[in-house]
């Protein structure tokens, strides 16, 4: 008796599995480009992704400050 093992890559069900993974934390915001094959997201994390959805891939990331005020 032997055991036969196959390495087969990995497929998600869910193809926005892959691409979310470059935040921490909580998925805020998601908007998508109408003209171009790209969407911006941002989270709780502080942080704007800007995605290239044919090459799941990051184009630009930001680390945003937040300043907290309070208005009258």
């Amino acid at each position: 008796m032997y055991l036969e093992l196959r390495l087969v890559p990995y497929v998600p069900k869910d193809p926005l599995v892959d691409i979310l993974k470059g935040h921490k934390e909580e998925l805020w915001g998601l908007d998508v480009s109408p003209s171009q094959s790209q969407f911006l997201t941002c989270g709780y994390d502080k942080h704007v992704y800007l995605w290239d959805a044919q090459t799941r891939s990051v184009v630009w990331r930001k680390e945003i400050s937040v300043r907290r005020s309070v208005v009258y």
